[in-house]
């Protein structure tokens, strides 16, 4: 599962766009580049992403939103996590002498 972070991440980012096109436009990366990611969660999570019985107008599927959705809610409350963890390490006060 670890190595889906990066194309979930993409995921994540792409589906607030109309299809794959729009989508490589606004995130600044490659068409082939997201299919390949999107291929990769398909294939590693057995989903279907993109809804394919189209091809001039594939789009994404609700199991692509789903999983976006899941996965950014997922990543918010890890980086909760850690900011908790990280100002735990800060002084409370600091005295000046």
């Amino acid at each position: 599962m670890e190595e889906l972070h990066w194309p979930l991440t993409v995921l994540s980012r792409a589906v607030a766009y109309k299809n794959i096109t729009s989508a490589s436009s606004h995130i600044g990366l490659s068409q082939p580049q997201i299919s390949r990611l999107i291929r990769k969660i398909e294939n590693d999570l057995g989903l279907m992403i993109i809804d394919k019985s189209s091809p001039r107008h594939a789009s994404w599927t609700p199991q692509a939103y789903q999983l976006a959705k899941v996965y950014q809610r997922s990543s918010q409350s890890l980086e909760h996590s850690i900011f908790e963890i990280s100002n735990q390490q800060r002084p409370k006060t600091i005295k000046m002498a």
